[in-house]
C-alpha cells in the first residue's frame, strides 16, 4: 500500500455540516479499500472559475493509504459525486506522520487579493486587445529602462556605458536618411 495526499473541493451548501463532509469521504475511501490516516478541514473559499455552476468550494485535505490500482477508482467515485466539485491525488510516500500532522494544522495560503482580469499586466487589456496582444505578459526586457545594478560598481557603469551606445545605435537606425 502506498501512501497518498489528496484535496478535495466540495459543494458549500452539502458542507454546511461537516459531518455530511466526513460520512462522504469515509464512503468513497471504503469503495476504493483505502484507509484515512489524517483528514484537515481547510476553508471555503471563491473559485477561480465555476466548477459544476458553482463558485465557491469547501477545501479538505486528507492523507490516506490505498493500492495503487484503487486510485483511479477514488477519482471515478469523486467525478461521480454531486458534492465532490474536484479531487487531486499525490502520491505522498515520503512524508512522515509528524509532517502530515503538520500540513493539517497549518493554516492554508492566504488567498489572492481579487484582480479583474488576475494578472497584474492586465490591467490595460482593453488596449491590448486592440493592439492585438490580448492575455500575453509585456516583454520585461523592453519595460525595463533603469540598468539593473549588481552591487560591482564598474562593472555597473560598463553595463550602463553599453546600454547608452546600444541606444544611440538605435536612434540612429531609426532616422532616416537624407
Amino acid at each position: 500500500m502506498n501512501q497518498y495526499e489528496a484535496m478535495f473541493v466540495f459543494d458549500p451548501t452539502f458542507a454546511n455540516d461537516y459531518a455530511n463532509v466526513e460520512k462522504e469521504l469515509q464512503r468513497i475511501m471504503e469503495r476504493a479499500e483505502a484507509e484515512i490516516i489524517l483528514t484537515s478541514k481547510w476553508d471555503e473559499r471563491k473559485l477561480a472559475f465555476e466548477i459544476k455552476k458553482r463558485k465557491r468550494g469547501l477545501y479538505v485535505l486528507v492523507y490516506f493509504r490505498a493500492r495503487p490500482d484503487r486510485i483511479g477508482n477514488i477519482e471515478r467515485d469523486c467525478r461521480l459525486a454531486e458534492h465532490v466539485l474536484r479531487v487531486l491525488i499525490l502520491r505522498a510516500d515520503d512524508l512522515s506522520r509528524q509532517k502530515m500532522e503538520q500540513m493539517t494544522t497549518a493554516r492554508p495560503p492566504a488567498a489572492q487579493s481579487e484582480r479583474p482580469y488576475g494578472r497584474p499586466w492586465d490591467r490595460d487589456r482593453g488596449r491590448d486587445r486592440e493592439r492585438g496582444r490580448a492575455g500575453k505578459p509585456p516583454d520585461r526586457a523592453e519595460d525595463s529602462k533603469a540598468p539593473v545594478e549588481t552591487g560591482d560598481k564598474e562593472k555597473d557603469k560598463a553595463d550602463t556605458e553599453a546600454e547608452t551606445i546600444d541606444a544611440v545605435a538605435q536612434v540612429d537606425e531609426e532616422k532616416p536618411s537624407s
